[in-house]
C-alpha cells in the first residue's frame, strides 16, 4: 500500500496540481500556469496508490494574499542566461557547506536558512544533493534550486531534494503572503504512526506558486486494529426439554416443555417439544 503524492491546503486539505503545459504559446506563460484550487476534504488515511507529481502551478487556498512577492530580478530562471543570483536576493544554502548564508559561504543548515530569510527574499540551494529533516518556510519567502554551486547561474539539471522524516510533512508551508517554489524535489518517507499517512508538501494559509516541483510520497501507515468482537454463549434453557416415550401400552406422551432464550432482550420462549404418539 501506498500513499499519494500530496500538497495539502488548511486541515490538512488535499489537492494535486497537474503539469499543465498544452496550451502554452511561450516559455514564460509554461513556467507560470495559474489554477485556483478549491477546497478538498481531510486529509487521507494510510494505504492509498503511489503517484509521483510535477507541479506548474499557483495555489491560494483563501488565507493567503496580503505583503508582495519577491523581485523578478532574484528568480533564477527569468534572468539572463550566465547570470548569477545577486547577494541581496536572500540567503544561500549548500547541503555539504558550514557557511554563513553567502554565495562564497553558503550555509549547510537549510532550516536555519528557513527561519532567518526576511519577507519577499527566498533561500537558494545549489547543486542536486539532499537534506533530510521536516522543513518549514513562511509565506512570503521563497526556495529555489536548479543552481550550480560554482557561480550560483542557473541550470534546470541541477535539482536539490528534501527528503522528509515520518508521520511529518517533508515541506510546510505557512501563513500569509507569496512563497515561489521552484526547481527542487521533496520526497516524503513512509508514515509510521497507526493510521498515518505520508506528505510531501503541506501548504496552510499561503499563496504558493510552484514550478518544476516533483513530489514523492511514500507508504501510509496501516490502521490500528479493531476491537475483538464479543461472543455470548448459548445458555442451557435455550434447549426445550425432550418429549415423553412415543407409546406406553395405550397412552400418548406429552409434548416437551418450551426451552427459554435469554441471550437477546427481552427473553424469547421457544416452541413446545413434539407430542408423543401411539403407533401400535
Amino acid at each position: 500500500m501506498r500513499t499519494p503524492s500530496f500538497l495539502v491546503v488548511p486541515a490538512l486539505l488535499l489537492a494535486t496540481v497537474g503539469l499543465v503545459a498544452s496550451a502554452c504559446k511561450d516559455k514564460s506563460h509554461c513556467d507560470y500556469v495559474t489554477c485556483d484550487e478549491a477546497a478538498g476534504g481531510a486529509g487521507g488515511e494510510g494505504g492509498s496508490t503511489a503517484t509521483t507529481m510535477t507541479t506548474t502551478s499557483s495555489m491560494n487556498d483563501g488565507g493567503g494574499g496580503g505583503g508582495g512577492s519577491i523581485d523578478p530580478g532574484c528568480v533564477p530562471r527569468m534572468m539572463p542566461t550566465g547570470a548569477s543570483v545577486p547577494e541581496d536576493c536572500g540567503i544561500f544554502v549548500s547541503f555539504t557547506a558550514t557557511g554563513d548564508g553567502t554565495k562564497a559561504s553558503p550555509m549547510g543548515d537549510l532550516q536555519a536558512a528557513l527561519d532567518m530569510v526576511p519577507t519577499n527574499k527566498a533561500v537558494y540551494i545549489c547543486g542536486d544533493q539532499t537534506g533530510n529533516g521536516a522543513f518549514t518556510v513562511a509565506g512570503g519567502r521563497s526556495i529555489f534550486g536548479g543552481l550550480f554551486c560554482g557561480d550560483w547561474t542557473y541550470d534546470e539539471t541541477l535539482r536539490p531534494r528534501l527528503g522528509g522524516l515520518a508521520d511529518l510533512p517533508a515541506l510546510r508551508v505557512t501563513g500569509s503572503g507569496v512563497t515561489k517554489l521552484e526547481d527542487f524535489d521533496v520526497a516524503a518517507i513512509d508514515a509510521m504512526a497507526l493510521g498515518g499517512s505520508s506528505i510531501g508538501i503541506q501548504i496552510d494559509g499561503t499563496n504558493a506558486d510552484l514550478a518544476r516541483v516533483i513530489v514523492t510520497a511514500a507508504d501510509g501507515a496501516p490502521g490500528a486494529a479493531g476491537a475483538a468482537q464479543q461472543k455470548d454463549s448459548t445458555p442451557v434453557t435455550a434447549h426445550g426439554s425432550n418429549g415423553g416415550a412415543g407409546c406406553l401400552g395405550m397412552m400418548t406422551a406429552g409434548a416437551g416443555a418450551s426451552g427459554l432464550m435469554t441471550c437477546g432482550a427481552p427473553p424469547a420462549d421457544g416452541g413446545l417439544g413434539g407430542a408423543g404418539t401411539n403407533s401400535t
